[in-house]
């Protein structure tokens, strides 16, 4: 075999083993939850509200992509502490929570109330 087919192997089972690996770390619950639109989370939980569809989509996909969840899994009431924490014998792992309420302080300086997507919603859209 050529070395260039050694390297290909070798990333191919990597990305792999990562894939596998992050997946692992999205609960269980979450994983086997309807992978919802954009616009039927829009609707379902937002529809009455004053909150642009914009800022929904914006908050929804900045958490999807610091927790490493499909935004269309999330839900309002996903809790940071419970619904997205890291599963147990991961804890020591970084899940993207102090990194998202980081980026978060700057545009508001006091992000201790932030515990749910919904929160992340609601700040995004004042």
């Amino acid at each position: 075999m050529s070395p260039m087919l050694h390297w290909i192997i070798a990333l191919t089972v990597t990305a792999i083993a990562l894939a596998i690996w992050q997946r692992s770390l999205v609960p269980k619950h979450i994983r086997s939850r309807a992978n919802l639109r954009m616009d039927e989370i829009y609707r379902q939980y937002y529809a009455d509200s004053n909150i642009p569809q914009q800022a929904v989509e914006e908050a929804f996909t900045l958490v999807a992509q610091y927790v490493g969840v499909k935004r269309g899994r999330l839900r309002p009431a996903d809790r940071f502490d419970d619904e997205l924490k890291m599963p147990k014998g991961w804890e020591g792992c970084d899940s993207g929570l102090a990194e998202l309420l980081e980026d978060l302080e700057v545009m508001v300086p006091n992000t201790e109330h932030v515990r749910t997507v919904d929160d992340v919603v609601r700040l995004i859209a004042n």
